[in-house]
């Protein structure tokens, strides 16, 4: 299990394009006039953050 989390840690692409469909699926519901999750907005802040760390990191080393 371990090495599956390193691997993901790793991968830019699956980084991006996990938080380019949250980051979507919170705009169409909003956009629609739906509620959006509480849960929903958390998981979205939570993978930015993680996301953009990670590249504030790779580019400090």
């Amino acid at each position: 299990m371990t090495k599956f989390w390193e691997l993901f840690k790793t991968s830019v692409v699956l980084q991006f394009s996990l938080a380019a469909i949250v980051t979507l699926t919170v705009c169409a519901l909003y956009l629609m006039g739906r509620a959006v999750p509480l849960e929903l907005v958390g998981a979205w802040m939570l993978i930015l953050g993680f996301v953009f760390g990670q590249k504030v990191q790779q580019s400090i080393s």
